[in-house]
Order: structure tokens, then C-alpha cells, then sequence
């Protein structure tokens, strides 16, 4: 997954783009010259609950707005290359899988396969940098990562009301996370695309 789509991804779970990080870090008088790297992830993770991945992202970024003494760590570095050499985004699902690893695109074109079953009516796009579906409103969308299959149902609320459905699953907010090794639920999925879609066109009916 390209450095954008890092961002992307943080913006979609946590509702902050990388420059109301940088303001906040700024309140917190954590853009001194003085300030460990590790200093901004610990609050990173423990304020946003972002996992380490997606808080060396924000770091990234962050030090594009400070200086520190002993430079960015190895691990920045290689972020900051990627960012700067990345491909061109996907521009349809299709692309998106094709760029993805073997087991990673299969557990995503099994998440594909199961919200159409559901939501055969659905637009496919691209939203964030990432597979998303459309039905009277943005509806689900899903990602790839080194581990897991992130799938978001796209508001903040759908977690919270499926969370003694998804007891055992890693979950923020507004993501799941489907471990690679283990098979996607299916009958969970659907039933999150339906609840979904039926919020969508409720919502669809209180504007007219």
C-alpha cells in the first residue's frame, strides 16, 4: 500500500488529515527540536489509536515541519522514499487488486464477491485511494494491508452496533480488520453491507 494511501486510510478512521495532526502536535508542544521520535507515536497511538504503521506515517509527515537532531529513524526514511517514488494510484478496483500480494488479493476479492452479492445494484470506486462501494451514499469499502483485510463500513456507528458480533476481530471506530489466515466472514459481512444500505436509504428518504 502506498504512502498516500497511509494517509488516506488514517484520515478515513480517525477524521483528522495530516495537518490537523500537525496542528494538535504543535498544542502539545511536541514539534520542539528536543522531541523524540518515539515521544509522537506514543501519543499518536494512545490518543488515535493508530497501530504503529499508521502512526511512523504521521511521524513522516510531522518531520517534514521539524527538525530533529538525530534525524528520522531508518523505518521514516523508507517511508519517505516510498512517498516519493510511489506509482500513480489505482483508478478502479480491478487496478487496486492487481497491485495487491496473492493472499492479500484473495481475501479481497472475496470481500468484493460477498458486498455484491448483497448490493449487486452498487458503484464501484475509488475512494481515499481504496476499493469502495456506493449505494444512495458511500457504503462499505475495503483495503489490503501486510496482515489483514481492512474493511470499513464507512461511518463511525457500524462497529459499535455489531461489536458482540465482531468479538475477536480487531477493530477501531470506523474499521475492521479480517486476519489473512483465518477465512472471511461471510455471514457478518452481509449482514453489516445490508445494515448499511438500509441506513443509506433512510437517510435517502429524510432528504426528500
Amino acid at each position: 500500500m502506498s504512502f498516500q494511501a497511509y494517509l488516506d486510510n488514517i484520515t478515513t478512521k480517525t477524521g483528522k488529515t495530516p495537518d490537523d495532526f500537525r496542528k494538535l502536535a504543535e498544542k502539545k508542544g511536541l514539534l520542539k527540536e528536543s522531541t523524540k521520535a518515539m515521544q509522537i507515536v506514543s501519543w499518536l497511538k494512545k490518543d488515535f489509536g493508530l497501530g504503529h504503521g499508521h502512526a511512523m506515517a504521521i511521524y513522516a509527515v510531522l518531520t517534514d515541519f521539524k527538525t530533529i537532531k538525530s534525524g528520522p529513524p531508518p523505518e521514516i526514511k523508507k517511508l519517505k522514499t516510498e512517498r516519493n517514488t510511489m506509482k500513480a494510484p489505482a483508478t478502479n478496483i480491478d487496478e487496486y487488486l492487481a497491485g495487491q500480494p496473492p493472499k492479500t488479493r484473495a481475501a479481497l476479492q472475496k470481500l468484493r464477491k460477498i458486498i455484491l452479492s448483497v448490493a449487486p445494484d452498487a458503484e464501484e470506486v475509488i475512494s481515499y485511494a481504496m476499493p469502495a462501494f456506493k449505494y444512495h451514499g458511500m457504503l462499505v469499502g475495503f483495503a489490503g494491508w501486510k496482515e489483514h483485510a481492512g474493511f470499513y463500513p464507512w461511518n463511525s456507528r457500524t462497529v459499535a452496533e455489531f461489536k458482540d458480533e465482531l468479538k475477536g476481530y480487531e477493530t477501531s471506530k470506523g474499521a475492521i480488520q479480517f486476519s489473512l489466515e483465518k477465512p472471511i466472514p461471510i455471514t457478518l459481512v452481509k449482514k453489516i453491507v445490508k445494515a448499511r444500505m438500509k441506513e443509506n436509504l433512510a437517510k435517502e428518504k429524510t432528504r426528500t
